[in-house]
């Protein structure tokens, strides 16, 4: 069965839904995206010796979120976002073949759209449309069409690993304390719902 987190017709977060339809399961909220927004704000201000004059580029009045934000909470998971055909092997690899990756996050126009495997096939998953699937042909011909039309299609590198009943990705290690902040607050955050 596919998670699928759909989004209401006022809402602007579709990373949010994004993000927890490539995990497969409800655990970024507004307020995580919100949070690694202004964090990436305040690396931006240090580098600009300080200064905060500048506008946001990292999430707007509507709650549309970057690449940068995604990509900061999806490192969680230990889990990368590479452009595809950009300067990266990796990218020029999966511009070639993209049936080989296990998922893509694609913004076709301000919006965020998954593609992934689930269970050996591949899906579209949209929060304002219902997830389908799609035979693999029609995934590497709709990844490339979006790749030349938009620029804007991720592969997402790294183990997509199960995830148990607390929400926390399996085979990670106790240890890393930067991991387990992130964990927490997005922990804390759902059970705030």
């Amino acid at each position: 069965m596919v998670f699928f987190q759909g989004q209401s017709f006022r809402s602007q977060l579709c990373a949010v839904h994004a993000l927890n339809n490539l995990l497969q399961q409800d655990i970024f909220t507004a307020g995580d995206l919100a949070t690694a927004a202004e964090s990436l704000k305040a690396q931006e201000s240090a580098v600009r010796d300080g200064s905060s004059s500048f506008e946001n580029a990292y999430c707007d009045d509507t709650g549309m979120f970057s690449i940068d934000v995604l990509a900061t909470a999806l490192k969680a998971f230990d889990l990368d976002l590479e452009r595809l055909g950009g300067h990266s092997e990796i990218g020029r690899q999966t511009l070639d073949n993209p049936s080989q990756a296990q998922a893509f996050i694609v913004n076709p126009g301000d919006h965020w759209v998954i593609f992934r495997q689930i269970d050996g096939a591949w899906w579209c998953i949209d929060s304002i449309s219902q997830p389908y699937c799609l035979p693999t042909t029609q995934l590497e011909d709709d990844i490339r069409r979006l790749h030349y039309e938009t620029g804007s299609v991720f592969s997402v590198v790294g183990p997509l690993r199960s995830l148990n009943v607390s929400g926390r990705p399996s085979g990670l290690p106790e240890d890393d304390a930067e991991l387990q902040m992130a964990l927490a607050l997005s922990m804390q955050q759902a059970d705030k719902k």
